[in-house]
């Protein structure tokens, strides 16, 4: 690769790093951010539902066509079945034009995300894009159903 051209592609990605970081940093501004101990926004019927039955509840926030969320819904199946199969209930918020509220509501920016509620409503633990593992699932659904 020529020396010149190695500049332009350092220098390119300088910028689009900064833009990154700046976008970022708007969105940050642009999206409220839910935050532990805060009531669960009722944002859907399906979660307004959920917050009436007074029952523990993940929120998983997903995107149809993502490798990490297919991964994650697998990590999800091995955490809930079958010990938490009847005490815990699941909410799913597909990505798409009809849920960009919900998205917003909860200040989710990327996917996989999940939020869990406590049978009051409030939330308890949010992991915001990443794919979080069967045990680290495990351990919050212990405390969030004892």
């Amino acid at each position: 690769m020529p020396r010149g051209r190695a500049a332009r592609i350092a220098k390119f990605a300088g910028i689009f790093f900064m833009v990154v970081l700046i976008l970022s940093a708007v969105l940050g501004f642009l999206y409220p951010m839910v935050s532990r101990g805060e009531k669960a926004p009722a944002s859907t019927p399906e979660i307004e539902e959920k917050l009436n039955a007074h029952k523990p509840f993940i929120i998983y926030f997903r995107y149809e066509k993502s490798l990490a969320c297919s991964e994650q819904d697998r990590e999800l199946l091995r955490a809930i079945y079958p010990d938490y199969a009847w005490k815990i209930d699941l909410v799913v918020i597909e990505y798409g034009n009809d849920t960009v509220k919900v998205f917003k509501d909860y200040g989710i920016q990327g996917v996989p995300s999940l939020v869990f509620v406590d049978k009051e409503g409030y939330i308890k633990y949010i992991f915001k894009t990443q794919l979080v593992k069967a045990d680290t699932i495990k351990k919050v659904l212990a405390q969030l159903v004892s």
